[in-house]
């Protein structure tokens, strides 16, 4: 069967990828096989067979058994197609790879030239990729006035081709096009890197300033928009903490029952002792956010608590003495830690009030 002189890798995507450096492997079983990067592929198919240590190994084994492997290589072919190096035998390597296919060229959003290498497909479109780019899936370039400009991925290469060879098309007409329409338009942003390279830079960054202006503006707005957001809700949580730690203290002056409730993720009974100024031993903290259910009275014995069960779990040995004492702390809170006056102009603050003045007149 007629082949080019090309080989080609079949990709996992089902793709060919033709192959500059590699070279095809003699033997006298009549296989058509190339090693590439120390693989070996099959030249028919273009599939990986194994690594390049098992060449003479498997020539060994495939020695007197020519017609077994010509049948297993025509249901491979049955099942995945021929490569393009027999479906394409006119293609030649010079075609593919010629001597002048890497270019240095200007790119667009690049400051500074590029190398380029051309992108095999079989359309025979004139396209690149650039060198520098690492990406599984490099953008395709096509060449245009001296520049390269980049069309789409190469995953999407029959999207690309499809753009490119509409009837008519001229890819410099396309963007003056594109970049004069954006021009004609006082919301639309014209492309800077397109505008470098018609050379009008200056046009577009006169067009674009009232734009850039408006879209600051309306970023710190948002911003601005977000961080009010933000304060009022933090408010109203805090609102929020203030009223449960309110009503929590209110159900122990009355003697009520307390759940051990969360608080803006906080226990909530966890912090009506921080809030009261005693500070609990770290790990009976650990047990009330992880263990406690309530606090309660329990008759005539004073405060209590309930935790819950589970296998493992047990109650806390000084918890309950902490309880009378956050007890005691928010009834003289509530009962004598009044603010003062405020002292009156005239002179209703301590040592200036009417009551003092009189005494002083009758010792007179």
């Amino acid at each position: 069967m007629k082949h080019s002189n090309v080989y080609y890798t079949r990709e996992t995507d089902g793709t060919y990828k033709p192959c500059k450096s590699a070279t095809g492997i003699r033997n006298d079983i009549g296989a058509d096989l190339f090693r590439y990067k120390g693989l070996v592929y099959e030249g028919t198919t273009g599939v990986f067979m194994f690594n390049e240590s098992r060449i003479a190994e498997y020539l060994e084994d495939c020695r007197g058994r020519e017609d077994k492997y010509r049948e297993i290589v025509e249901k491979t072919a049955a099942h995945y197609g021929l490569s393009p190096r027999y479906t394409q035998p006119e293609v030649m390597k010079k075609d593919l790879f010629p001597p002048d296919s890497r270019k240095l060229a200007n790119a667009l959003y690049h400051k500074e030239k590029c190398y380029f290498s051309r992108a095999y497909n079989e359309n025979g479109i004139e396209l690149y990729t650039m060198d520098k780019e690492k990406a599984s899936y490099p953008t395709l370039y096509a060449p245009c006035n001296g520049w390269m400009i980049g069309i789409g991925p190469s995953s999407d290469l029959d999207k690309t081709l499809s753009f490119l060879t509409q009837p008519g098309f001229n890819l410099y007409d396309y963007l003056v096009e594109r970049y004069e329409t954006a021009l004609n338009n006082l919301d639309k942003w014209a492309d800077a890197g397109i505008a470098e390279f018609l050379g009008r830079r200056e046009e577009a960054d006169e067009h674009n300033r009232p734009i850039k202006e408006q879209r600051e503006a309306e970023r710190i707005d948002r911003i601005e928009k977000r961080e009010a957001e933000q304060r009022a809700r933090e408010e109203q949580a805090q609102r929020e903490y203030e009223t449960a730690i309110e009503k929590a203290e209110t159900a122990i002056m009355d003697g009520r029952t307390v759940d051990n409730t969360e608080i803006g993720g906080r226990s909530l009974i966890l912090q009506l002792f921080r809030e009261n100024g005693i500070e609990l031993p770290l790990k009976t903290q650990g047990w009330v956010k992880s263990s406690l259910a309530n606090i309660h009275r329990d008759g005539d014995n004073g405060w209590s608590y309930s935790y819950y069960g589970g296998k493992g779990s047990q109650g806390s040995t000084v918890f309950k003495g902490y309880i009378k004492e956050l007890a005691d702390a928010i009834q003289y809170k509530r009962q004598y830690a009044q603010p003062e006056p405020d002292a009156g102009i005239e002179g209703n603050g301590p040592g200036y009030g009417y009551e003092n003045a009189a005494e002083d007149d009758m010792e007179i």
